[in-house]
C-alpha cells in the first residue's frame, strides 16, 4: 500500500509540473517579448527593442543584409555575458538595446533576430524586413519618433532553425508535446 501511496504521490506531482511547464500564458509571444522599433537618418537604420524582463536577445544572432550584401551592425550597448547550456559563453542583451545599421542603397534591409526567455524558451530566430523609404526620419534631438512602432515591417519566423523544436514543444498541444 506504501509503495502505491508513494507511486501516486510522484505521479501527481510531475502532473502539477508539467501543467505549469506548458502554461501558454507562462511565455510572452515573440513580439511582446521583444517589441522592436526602427528610424532612418543619414543612411543609417536606428533600431531600438525594448526588452520585457527574464527575457534577453543575443548578440550574435542580430544580423542585418541589403540584397546579399552583409551589412555592419553598431551596438549602443554593451553586451553581458551568460553562459548558456547549449552555446557556452555568449553575449547577450537584456532590458533596451539599439543597434544603428549603415546602409548604401534604399533597397528593403532584412534584419535578423533572436532571443530566449531565461525560463528556458529560446525563440525562433525572427526576420524583418524594413523598407527605408516607409521608415520615419529620427531626429537625434527629439528619441519620440524612434520610439513608434515600426508597422512597417514584415516579421516571419525562421521554422528550419533548430531551436524552433523548442517553441513547438513549448507551445504545441499535448499531443504534438508527446
Amino acid at each position: 500500500m506504501k509503495k502505491i501511496v508513494v507511486l501516486l504521490s510522484f505521479i501527481l506531482i510531475q502532473s502539477f509540473a508539467l501543467i505549469g511547464h506548458t502554461s501558454d500564458s507562462e511565455f510572452l509571444p515573440v513580439e511582446e517579448a521583444f517589441v522592436h522599433s526602427a528610424s532612418v537618418k543619414d543612411k543609417q537604420l536606428h533600431v531600438q527593442w525594448s526588452i520585457a524582463d527574464h527575457y534577453y536577445l543575443y548578440q550574435s544572432r542580430i544580423k542585418a543584409k541589403q540584397g546579399d550584401q552583409t551589412l555592419d551592425i553598431v551596438f549602443a550597448q554593451t553586451p553581458i555575458e551568460k553562459e548558456d547550456e547549449y552555446f557556452g559563453k555568449v553575449q547577450i542583451f537584456k532590458h533596451a538595446l539599439d543597434i544603428s545599421v549603415p546602409f548604401n542603397t534604399a533597397d528593403p534591409i532584412n534584419l535578423t533576430f533572436q532571443g530566449c526567455a531565461e525560463a528556458g524558451l529560446c525563440y525562433p530566430p525572427v526576420k524583418l524586413t524594413l523598407d527605408p523609404a516607409t521608415l520615419p526620419v529620427s531626429d537625434a534631438s527629439d528619441t519620440s519618433d524612434t520610439q513608434s512602432k515600426s508597422n512597417n515591417a514584415a516579421v516571419e519566423v525562421d521554422e528550419s532553425d533548430i531551436s524552433s523544436i523548442t517553441a513547438i514543444l513549448e507551445n504545441g498541444s499535448m499531443a504534438v508535446q508527446l
